[in-house]
This record gives structure tokens, sequence and C-alpha cells, in this order.
């Protein structure tokens, strides 16, 4: 098929100060052949507004849909409900699409919206505009193309917005899972990627990913009780579709590795959810993975074991490691 609809979806919660770069970076892209759907979560902040202010002014490429607030997995499950496109282009509604983004991995495919594979890009981090020096992302093992195995277990993280996937594949794959709250693209684009035949790379193809400030880091959205529970639940899931895939001594050395992360974030608390992911360890393997952290920590964990390196860090740093 000449000239395939690309759908773009972008769900939306509370990115008033942003959205409208996300969506301009849309209508400009190079790649005319596109629409764009946009389910507002139940936004407070006026993003609603914003959306629907764009929609009157482009109805024939753009879709939008409010919602109450369900979160973001919903919203992008709503949105592809709502899509055409035989291609699919996720997007966050606080990051940025390069101008010829889409033009460049569309090449990749036929046109029909039904092929085995996935094509994955560059992404690169900045806080303020993307006229900032930039560090491009991925890590270089996974910038090539490789066998869905191949990129699994090489261990380094993607973004939400550098893929263009056929449809198929995405209804092979299934809806994200609305009950995960941390590392939900993760869990979903592992299980696109293990449903692929293979993974290309574009060198050329860019997202800009937007970094924000400590109160908003990872680590702690990690902290919570529910999210320590949403992470283990994402790796039974990678042990679930990669042993389906390939079940091998390097397959199990991965998991193990996983799991042992697991417990290396969350020692000495959660005993019942550590002591879950411990026999995981012993199920698949010695793990390749060690403490993570300054030179005295490691040099406790060397010494006297993981388990006091922990246990003193977690003393040490409470305020920082504790669970809430």
């Amino acid at each position: 098929m000449h000239n395939p609809l690309v759908s773009i979806l972008i769900p939306v919660y509370n990115k008033a100060s942003y959205v409208a770069e996300a969506i301009y970076s849309c209508l400009h892209q190079t790649y005319p052949h596109i629409e764009i759907i946009i389910v507002d979560d139940g936004s407070t902040d006026g993003s609603w507004d914003i959306v629907k202010n764009y929609a009157d002014r482009y109805p024939d490429r753009m879709k939008v849909f409010r919602q109450d607030n369900k979160g973001a997995c919903a919203a992008r499950n709503k949105a592809f409900e709502l899509s055409s496109g035989q291609y699919i282009q996720y997007l966050d509604a606080d990051d940025i699409l390069a101008p010829d983004k889409i033009k460049h991995q569309i090449k990749y495919f036929e046109g029909s919206g039904e092929e085995d594979y996935v094509v994955n890009g560059r992404w690169g981090r900045f806080k303020t505009h993307i006229h900032e020096q930039i560090d491009w992302g991925p890590h270089p093992s996974i910038c090539k193309d490789l066998a869905p195995v191949e990129w699994i277990i090489a261990g380094h993280m993607s973004q939400t917005s550098c893929w263009l996937t056929p449809r198929y594949l995405i209804e092979k794959t299934g809806n994200w899972d609305e009950q995960l709250q941390v590392n939900q693209d993760g869990e979903f684009f592992t299980r696109v990627v293990l449903n692929s035949s293979r993974v290309l790379f574009c060198d050329q193809a860019r997202i800009y990913y937007r970094s924000y400030l400590q109160d908003h880091s990872i680590s702690k959205r990690y902290r919570k009780v529910e999210a320590m529970h949403s992470y283990l639940q994402t790796i039974f899931s990678l042990e679930k579709h990669l042993l389906a895939r390939e079940d091998s001594p390097r397959t199990r050395k991965y998991l193990s590795s996983r799991y042992m992360q697991f417990v290396y974030m969350y020692y000495p608390q959660a005993r019942e959810e550590v002591q879950i992911a411990l026999n995981k360890v012993h199920q698949f393997g010695k793990p390749d993975v060690t403490v993570q952290g300054g030179k005295a920590l490691q040099l406790i964990d060397r010494l006297l074991g993981w388990r006091i390196a922990l246990t003193l860090r977690f003393l040490l740093r409470y305020r920082a490691y504790a669970l809430r």
C-alpha cells in the first residue's frame, strides 16, 4: 500500500504546559499521512481546552476523546481503539517528535500494517528545550538490527515514542496493562518485541524525551508500595513471555539478574516480595549483577555480603529508600 496511514496516539493528563509542543511536532511531520488521536484522561489543568482547540482547527487530522481519570495505559488503549492507521506511533504528551521521525521509519515497511517486525529509533533527553546539548540513546548495544531475544537480554531501555509498530503486531500483543503503575511501556514493548520476528533500528528517527527534576524522579516513584508490586509484576510478565519465546541458559541468566535487581532495590524491606524474587534467583541460577552504589557500598558487599551492605544503606539513607 502506498502512503499508509500512521496513527499518532497521545494520552494526556495535566500536561497543559507541554501538550501544545507535542501536538505541533505531530502536525509538522514531513510524512503527511497521519492522524492524531488524543485521549484526555480527566485533566484538571486546562489540557483539555488546549487539545480541543487544536482539534477544532485541524478536524481532518485530529480526533479527541475525554474520559474520567483511569491512567495512561487505559488512555492508550482507548486511543488505539479509536485509531485507523496501519502503523502506530505512541507519543507521551510532554515529548516531541523530530519532524522527519515518521518519514524515516515508514520506509522500512511495505505499507500493509501486517508486517511482523518493529522499528526502533533514537531518543534524546532534555529538560527545557530541544536545542540543549543532548546525549542520544539508546545504548549502543541495541543501536542495530537484532533478533527479539537478543534485543531483550541486552538489558537496555528504549523509550515509548521511539517505536513505529505495525497494527498487526499490537493486535497480536494485546492491550497495555492498566493495572501497572511503573514500567508500563517496558512491559508492553517487551511483549511487542517478543511477538515480532525482528527488531530493526533506524538511526535517523529521533524523538525528544523530557526529563524532570528530582521530585519526579523514577527512583522516588518506585519507593511506593503499589509501585513495588507493579514492578514485580512486570518481571513476572517478562519471565512468562521470554521463556515462551526461548527457554535457554542465557534467558534464565537474564531473568535471574532481573529478579536480583529487584532484591537489591527493596531489601531489607518488602520481605515477602524479596523472598519471592530470591526464590526465582535460585530457580534460574547465578545472576550477572552486583550491588549498585559507591565504592564503600561495593566494598562492604564484597567483604560482608549484599544483605549487610543493603541494610547499612537503608539505615543511613532511610528517607531515600523507605517504602511509602
